[in-house]
């Protein structure tokens, strides 16, 4: 019978790796670095100052310090999907920017929430 737990532990394993792999692989596809500004904290209200802190921290070493990869080497999440999903996004992104400057109505951002049950 398998261990389910042991199974558990060994995939949450290799979707953390996946995840940096996928940072050095889209890193290099979009050509990203790590240029985030020095962001006061009272600029975010919502925001809790060690929170960002460690954010912003977390994200620059996730960015930098990501070994090469192969796509290859990827084991639960798939880069074409990644991919889709960044460009989705994008558009989004750019059909909503669009909209704003000519005044339009806009997407409702709960549309896009996640509902868990």
């Amino acid at each position: 019978m398998a261990d389910w737990p042991e199974i558990k532990k060994d995939r949450y394993k290799a979707g953390y790796w996946d995840y940096q792999r996928l940072n050095y692989l889209l890193g290099k596809k979009y050509n990203l670095r790590y240029n985030i500004r020095n962001i006061s904290i009272e600029e975010i209200n919502e925001v809790k100052g060690e929170l960002l802190e460690n954010f912003l921290s977390a994200l620059k070493d996730d960015i930098q310090c990501a070994s090469e990869a192969k796509v290859e080497e990827l084991e639960i999440y798939k880069l074409e999907l990644m991919e889709e999903y960044i460009n989705k996004s994008i558009a989004l992104c750019e059909s909503e920017m669009a909209a704003f400057f000519r005044g339009e109505e806009r997407e409702r951002p709960e549309n896009y929430y996640v509902n868990i049950i």
